[in-house]
């Protein structure tokens, strides 16, 4: 398939522009895990769902709050 290859981008070129296709397989590198995130600061959270009293749902006023808190973390 090599020859295949060379061709159709030698001509996608207008040139020969590749002389030559070598695969070359090397180890893997592994990834690093995922970062742990930080702890949280309740008093922070606390605080941003006090400024939502409008939103009713408690599970979702309390996910905005630990959103918010961690935005002003960061």
């Amino acid at each position: 398939m090599s020859g295949v290859i060379l061709e159709r981008v030698n001509q996608f070129f207008g040139w020969q522009a590749v002389a030559a296709v070598r695969l070359r397989q090397a180890p893997l590198a592994r990834r690093a895990g995922p970062r742990p995130l930080p702890a949280s600061d309740p008093a922070a959270a606390a605080r941003i769902a006090a400024t939502l009293p409008e939103i009713r749902d408690e599970k979702l006023r309390h996910a905005l709050a630990r959103l918010g808190a961690a935005m002003e973390r960061d």
